[in-house]
């Protein structure tokens, strides 16, 4: 392997958007690229410039991905290196070819840039551990074959008629002075009594024989394998060897294999297994079973305000927090792979999966656990001189309740966690837990006050199709239609109005809400627009209705240092804050502003041409980088609805979502 001051990473896509941006975000954290448009372009450059990782889009000109990761594997230097193929096709078919031409990973698009940062890190991390070892472990080898055997030829009652030792520094014994001595006068006595057992069996057999064993020198324990092999007048030839070596670079690779080098938890896959083998137990003791996701809330910024040194700390101080929570019994990994990728803060890496086997009420149980991990949660982590706080959002998903099937309950338990995040984190959510959408048969109330009545248009998630909350606007009315650029809150009385509407519309309800509002130009620098919105807040139930606040992207940008200042305001109150109708005019602000989510302008809403299209993908890719959700509203077109789903948009606000929640106009 070429050794270089960054580690060398060849990526090979025809989107020149997709091939732009990777490149940004690789050179930002500290690697150097090598960039290929089609297969064969990608080839070339392999043999070239012999890169320490791959990522190669699965579609391209000439030889797809799957061409290029074979023809790499083939190549006398390309065993060993990282490959890493990037696919919008999620199904099965393509993930078993990628993996069978020699792929070490697939990356669903959209992607997650950051969790794509953690991966890369963590393979080749991996990668060159795992390299060390087989070379540690070929040396070993090499030195075992190199070295003689302590070879004996052995009489019936184990007297030592003949004899060859190894010779070195610390052994330059004769072997003469082994013959004529019992092999009794050698070896630890139980161990004599056993290989005097197996002497006798090999010879009544006529068969080889073998053990192994362990015995301490100058206080290190040594393994050594026996192995007895039959010779002719009821003679055995024993060969001894020293395997202590072998075992621990076998130890070591099967670590690597499975187990997370940084907390020392075994991985996704070893947790899999052992799920399912503790399904089988619920199932025959008829017992039940807990299994939760923990994910970390926002931890990306843990890394960029601290460095991944804290955060790798920050990570394995949490595995410890956990495992004191958990029973003995109880399953604990960690998830690397994060293979259910989403426009939230779903970083890859911070994730664990917890599993709670033969419970008899697993609901129960889970909460406790889950109350137990949150307080543990409470006290902040120390890492040299930096003090760090972290939250966390856990899904639970139940067996037999939820699923029997181990795969099932874990996506089961992410969905959950998604939707822990969605409502505000910080919390756990069970799987099935719905009670962020609001129900259409919920009883009417009374109609705002304000010159335009507020409605409520569900948001949908472009991934699953389901109402994740709702997005205020004016409401249309028979001979006063809404002009598109007007489906928004334009003034103070609407937007206080939508307040006295939601505390209206959730006051007969026991069930949790989210909605979104946009803040009126003429409130961006009103005086005394914290004191109105805290007199507003108070009328709401603040632990059933979750609130987001955006701002508009032309009158931020008038102000942006007062902007950071609102939404640092708007975030104390508890609530989300985002930019609304972006233009993708301020790419800098995106960066500029702590937020968490992004709602698209109506002209990039409507993907008309190819070149919108580009900057829409830019955008959303840029925004899912620094975990932003992006929501988009107005759409005109199932084919314009279904353009954004692909692009990565992760909520959508047409008339499809559902019809508007409209309270009832008192008389």
């Amino acid at each position: 392997m070429i050794r270089r001051d960054k580690p060398l990473v060849l990526i090979a896509d025809d989107d020149i958007v997709i091939r732009e941006i990777l490149q940004e975000t690789l050179f930002g954290a500290g690697y150097a690229v090598e960039t290929a448009s089609d297969g064969d372009t990608a080839v070339a450059l392999f043999d070239r410039v012999n890169p320490d990782i791959v990522l190669l889009d699965v579609v391209m000109p000439g030889r797809d991905g799957f061409a290029v990761c074979d023809y790499i594997r083939q190549r006398p230097h390309g065993e060993h290196v990282p490959i890493l193929m990037i696919t919008a096709r999620n199904s099965l078919a393509t993930i078993h070819e990628a993996f069978r031409v020699g792929a070490t990973d697939v990356v669903p698009k959209p992607i997650n840039w950051t969790a794509l940062l953690h991966r890369l890190h963590f393979v080749l991390r991996t990668s060159q551990a795992a390299r060390e070892a087989k070379l540690t472990a070929a040396r070993h080898n090499a030195l075992m074959r190199a070295a003689p055997d302590l070879i004996l030829r052995l009489s019936f009652d184990g007297t030592v008629l003949d004899a060859s030792t190894p010779m070195s520094e610390e052994n330059d014994r004769d072997p003469g002075q082994l013959i004529g001595r019992p092999i009794s006068s050698l070896l630890p006595e139980p161990i004599a009594e056993t290989l005097q057992a197996h002497i006798r069996r090999a010879v009544e057999t006529g068969n080889d024989q073998s053990f192994s064993y362990e015995s301490a020198i100058a206080g290190n324990i040594h393994h050594y394998e026996m192995r007895l092999h039959t010779s002719p007048d009821n003679e055995v030839i024993a060969i001894m060897r020293d395997i202590s070596e072998r075992l621990s670079a076998q130890a070591e690779l099967n670590r690597l294999t499975y187990s997370d080098d940084l907390t020392g938890l075994v991985n996704r896959s070893v947790g899999l297994v052992q799920l399912k083998q503790a399904l089988e137990a619920s199932k025959r003791k008829e017992l039940q079973t807990a299994v939760m996701c923990l994910n970390v809330d926002f931890f990306q910024r843990v890394n960029e305000r601290h460095g991944h040194r804290v955060g790798d700390a920050v990570l394995t101080e949490l595995a410890r927090r956990i495992r004191q929570v958990l029973r003995r019994s109880d399953i604990l990994a960690r998830l690397m792979d994060g293979g259910e990728v989403s426009g939230e803060d779903w970083m890859g890496g911070d994730e664990f999966l917890m599993v709670l086997p033969e419970v008899k009420d697993a609901s129960k149980d889970a909460s406790g656990c889950s109350a137990r991990l949150h307080s543990s949660l409470q006290e902040p982590i120390l890492v040299d001189d930096k003090t760090v706080t972290i939250t966390a959002s856990i899904g639970i998903a139940c067996f037999p309740d939820d699923a029997d099937d181990a795969e099932r309950l874990v996506e089961q338990a992410i969905q959950a966690m998604k939707l822990a995040k969605r409502r505000g984190r910080n919390q756990d959510c069970f799987y099935g837990d719905d009670s962020d959408v609001i129900a259409l048969a919920s009883p009417a109330s009374v109609a705002p006050v304000g010159p335009r009545p507020i409605c409520f248009r569900p948001l949908v998630s472009g991934r699953d199709g389901f109402i994740t909350g709702h997005l205020a606007h004016p409401c249309e009315e028979p001979g006063r239609p809404v002009d598109p650029c007007q489906k928004h809150i334009d003034s103070t009385t609407e937007f206080f109005s939508a307040f006295a509407a939601i505390s209206r519309l959730t006051a007969h309800s026991t069930a949790e809400f989210h909605f979104s509002l946009e803040l009126p130009n003429d409130l961006f620098d009103a005086p005394d627009l914290l004191t109105q919105l805290d007199n507003a807040l108070a009328r709401l139930d603040r632990e059933r209705v979750g609130l987001g606040i955006g701002i508009s992207e032309s009158i931020a940008m008038t102000n942006v240092e007062h902007t950071r200042k609102l939404f640092s305001a708007f975030a104390e109150r508890g609530l989300r804050t985002g930019l609304c109708a972006y233009g993708g005019n301020s790419l800098r602000s995106l960066t500029d502003l702590n937020m968490s989510h992004l709602e698209l302008s109506n002209a990039l809403s409507q993907v008309a041409d190819e070149q919108t299209e580009r900057l829409v993908g830019t955008v959303i890719h840029l925004a899912h980088h620094l975990g932003l959700v992006v929501m988009s509203g107005h759409i005109e077109s199932a084919e314009n609805r279904a353009k954004l789903i692909e692009l990565g948009c992760d909520y959508i606000q047409d008339t499809s979502s559902g019809p508007d929640i409209r309270p009832e106009i008192p008389a």
